[in-house]
């Protein structure tokens, strides 16, 4: 809208918040003496979040096992029944979800006649400060955990999420969410045969399906203990600030007055965005 009209003083103080926040995680602290105090406190006031630890860890370069394997069959053959997991002694699905207010992780393990049960069915409630990425990696890196327990074994892991397998296709890492999910997936296949299998999203793939009302459940229950995802991403603080960007364009514009002719040239303005004329009558 004209009325909330981004100003550059506003969008300078936005990019601010976010440069000094990705200071902030890598270990910077601020000093009293300097103007970078200021913005440290802006932050603080915005969301007592920025406080917490952050999803981040300095720069890696870490392996995924050579003897995982990444798999991305076409949404056809998986239509056709031409993907068979049969050929695998455990296979788990794995999702993240999000509502409204907070985000969930959903695991099945895939067993024969397909069977729900406490043992093989799992949703893992997220806050709302987690992201959608985080909520996958954490469902795979869970699996995962799951399956260290096993060895000399086919296993498969099978996702929805095209972001978290192209990660893990990239050997930089620089969360705490990506480091903790590589280093249990390593230890996995360090004993099994592991393989990464893509899945089309609602195709009603069954394995698939069941995972993802799964991670739909955990993201409308409410996180009982230690959050599983307690690290803030750098994603989750650009959208907070996003938001007090917003408001504060909104609020100045709100206790902006103009004078008689001002506001028959903003008029004429907003008119002639539709096509119309705004002449004055005399």
């Amino acid at each position: 809208m004209l009325f909330s009209v981004i100003t550059l003083e506003i969008k300078a103080q936005q990019l601010a918040l976010n440069c000094w926040y990705r200071l902030l995680r890598t270990g910077v602290k601020p000093h009293l003496d300097v103007g970078h105090q200021k913005v440290h406190k802006m932050l603080v006031e915005i969301s007592t979040v920025t406080s917490q630890p952050a999803d981040f860890v300095h720069k890696n370069i870490i392996f995924v096992d050579n003897t995982i394997k990444l798999l991305y069959p076409s949404k056809d053959r998986w239509l056709d029944n031409q993907v068979d997991t049969s050929v695998f002694d455990i296979c788990v699905f794995t999702n993240g979800s999000l509502n409204e207010l907070c985000f969930g992780a959903g695991i099945f393990i895939e067993i024969e006649n397909n069977e729900d049960s406490p043992d093989n069915s799992l949703s893992i409630p997220l806050s709302k400060t987690a992201t959608i990425f985080q909520a996958e990696m954490l469902a795979i890196s869970t699996a995962a955990n799951i399956l260290t327990s096993n060895s000399d074994l086919n296993l498969a892991i099978i996702t929805n999420s095209e972001s978290v397998m192209e990660s893990l296709q990239n050997l930089v890492v620089r969360t705490k969410t990506k480091l903790n999910c590589v280093l249990v997936l390593n230890q996995v296949a360090q004993s099994n045969q592991l393989k990464f299998i893509w899945v089309p999203s609602q195709s009603g793939i069954q394995g698939n399906d069941r995972a993802d009302e799964l991670a739909t459940t955990a993201s409308v229950l409410e996180v009982m203990g230690p959050d599983p995802a307690p690290t803030i991403a750098l994603s989750y603080i650009k959208f907070i600030t996003k938001e007090w960007l917003n408001d504060k364009a909104h609020q100045k514009w709100s206790y902006r007055r103009f004078s008689p002719d001002q506001n028959i040239r903003i008029l004429r303005i907003v008119f002639s965005l539709f096509g119309y004329s705004l002449t004055q009558k005399r």
